[in-house]
């Protein structure tokens, strides 16, 4: 059945070419979803909230701003980001074998930016990994690599280290992942969260927090 996709209309914040022409997208079966579902809002998503104050969530974009020009808060959807649950006594071992750096001291409830090299010694991938407990880890990967990068663990776990006791689940779908960025974006978030306490101290920079945003978990 043909996707009907449709065209980006009147919409005035787009001035590019059309980017939805018509195309059939394959069975449900076939068809990947974006968590967040931000194409709902591509069609009525710009907001002139007043002379010089412009919020938008458009698809077309994936690009959020306020304030005109991103100054104040910027918020970007970045759930098409690979996720990879890791869980196993070896969780951490696998992590210090596939990755530059160390992670054996990452405290839980802390993160850290790795990059991975592959057998050329190019970058193979990077992204954030967070310790959700002691023997589960939380794996961002590229949104082009997210598949490379769980085919390339599985492939040296069935094949160099067997022995090792690692589960790693892509959770891609399961997961939305927005990134709110700027001097007000504690502001903005304490708006919408009352069990995350968002002080630097408490909750500072590369680091993971369990609570609600707008009452989802």
């Amino acid at each position: 059945v043909p996707c009907q996709t449709g065209t980006l209309g009147d919409n005035p914040s787009y001035t590019g070419t059309t980017p939805n022409a018509p195309n059939n997208c394959g069975s449900e079966f076939e068809r990947r979803y974006n968590p967040s579902n931000t194409g709902n809002l591509r069609f009525n998503s710009l907001f002139h909230l007043s002379d010089k104050l412009t919020f938008s969530v458009d698809g077309a974009y994936q690009y959020t701003k306020a304030n005109g020009g991103g100054t104040s808060v910027g918020i970007v959807d970045a759930s098409t980001l690979g996720k990879i649950d890791i869980r196993g006594p070896d969780a951490v071992e696998l992590l210090n074998w596939v990755y530059c750096n160390a992670w054996s001291n990452l405290e839980i409830g802390r993160c850290r930016y790795g990059f991975m090299l592959g057998e050329d010694g190019m970058v193979f991938d990077d992204g954030v990994t967070s310790r959700l407990g002691e023997h589960h880890f939380h794996m961002t990967t590229t949104s082009g690599g997210a598949a490379r990068v769980l085919g390339w663990l599985e492939n040296w776990l069935q094949t160099e280290w067997p022995e090792m006791r690692v589960f790693c689940t892509s959770v891609t779908e399961q997961w939305s992942t927005i990134a709110v960025n700027g001097p007000f974006a504690r502001k903005l978030l304490a708006e919408m969260t009352k069990d995350i306490d968002l002080e630097p101290k408490q909750f500072p920079f590369m680091s993971f927090r369990d609570g609600h945003v707008a009452g989802i978990p």
